[in-house]
């Protein structure tokens, strides 16, 4: 079914131009304080797994990933320390072929870090990537959709800009806490960034408490469900989904949805979702481009509580929503499920 719904056109960018914008804003930025990770620790044209997780596990408060002839093929890393890493002009984390063979195995993880910044010159020119095809076939790869590029777990105050982060055999970017009982992320910034080609959502939200997205593009997610742009999911009702802004974001040509809510597990004990949408475009999408879904589910004794119903205040403000495979907006929930839908 072909349905638009046409909030405002002012504000809607296309990708194209999108993208350009950000590379021209982003492409001058200096970095004269970082250290150059090649010189200080090392690269390998064939794995430099070893020289950047010094680099991450070192004091330096600042590194840079300098350009080299190749990328800097690694496998997992792990920063559990304040740092800035910044991508020079042209140069990119690409997970090493032929690895990767856990299920869960993650190109980058932030584990309860405060204060990291990961900056770069642009979506085009540098950032994340990983080799979603391989891992989707069968005789090279055990199927999982948890082999993310960027993970988050129970951060606070991190800032992603000016990279791109695609190519996964999960999310682009995964933002979680460590486990159901623990806090979620707070004050995450995403920013002139774009997640492309990834195999379950471009982006995946858990839980966290402040949420800021501007020119961010999510595109072409395929392979695992639910496939969207971005999927806003906790597995718990102890989770949350609080103080959410997105502007200036595109969602397209995901074979799901475009921006979508499941907070399935939420009840009477867990925070209101509050969220707002400015100046955003589902376009192309295969299911709807706009959803929120919390249909009831069987209580689970023992994990949710006894009351099953989720409290919501979300707001659209000058979006488009065009050419969705299903529906411009989807809005289904719990018998009990109250809030504000504008």
């Amino acid at each position: 079914m072909r349905e638009s719904l046409l909030c405002t056109i002012s504000g809607a960018l296309c990708r194209k131009t999108l993208i350009v914008a950000i590379a021209g804003a982003l492409a001058a930025c200096a970095f004269a304080d970082g250290v150059k990770v090649s010189e200080k620790f090392g690269y390998d044209k064939d794995d430099s797994t070893r020289f950047i997780q010094a680099a991450l596990d070192s004091d330096e408060p600042e590194i840079v990933l300098d350009k080299q002839t190749g990328p800097w093929f690694a496998t997992p890393l792990m920063c559990r320390k304040t740092k800035t890493i910044r991508f020079e002009d042209g140069a990119w984390i690409v997970a090493k072929r032929g690895e990767f063979k856990g299920v869960g195995d993650t190109l980058i993880t932030l584990d309860a870090c405060r204060g990291v910044k990961i900056l770069g010159t642009g979506p085009d020119r540098c950032g994340f990537r990983m080799w979603r095809d391989d891992y989707m076939t069968t005789n090279l790869y055990e199927l999982s959709e948890h082999r993310m590029c960027i993970t988050l777990r129970s951060c606070e105050d991190v800032l992603i800009e000016g990279v791109a982060s695609n190519e996964s055999g999960g999310d682009g970017l995964y933002i979680a806490n460590r486990g159901r009982n623990s806090e979620p992320c707070r004050n995450v910034t995403v920013r002139n960034c774009v997640f492309d080609r990834n195999c379950r959502q471009g982006v995946s939200v858990i839980s966290v408490d402040g949420l800021l997205m501007e020119n961010v593009v999510m595109s072409n997610t395929r392979g695992r469900p639910p496939q969207a742009g971005i999927d806003f999911e906790p597995n718990a009702n102890k989770e949350m989904l609080s103080r959410i802004v997105m502007r200036n974001c595109r969602a397209e040509g995901n074979a799901g949805g475009g921006f979508g809510f499941s907070p399935n597990f939420l009840d009477s004990h867990s925070r209101k979702v509050t969220a707002l949408f400015e100046n955003c475009v589902s376009i192309g999408n295969a299911r709807s481009a706009f959803g929120y879904s919390s249909a009831f589910r069987k209580r689970r004794p023992g994990v949710d509580s006894e009351i099953p119903y989720d409290e919501y205040d979300i707001v659209l403000k000058n979006c488009l929503f065009e050419n969705s495979g299903t529906r411009a907006i989807s809005l289904y929930t719990k018998p009990y499920a109250r809030g504000r839908f504008v």
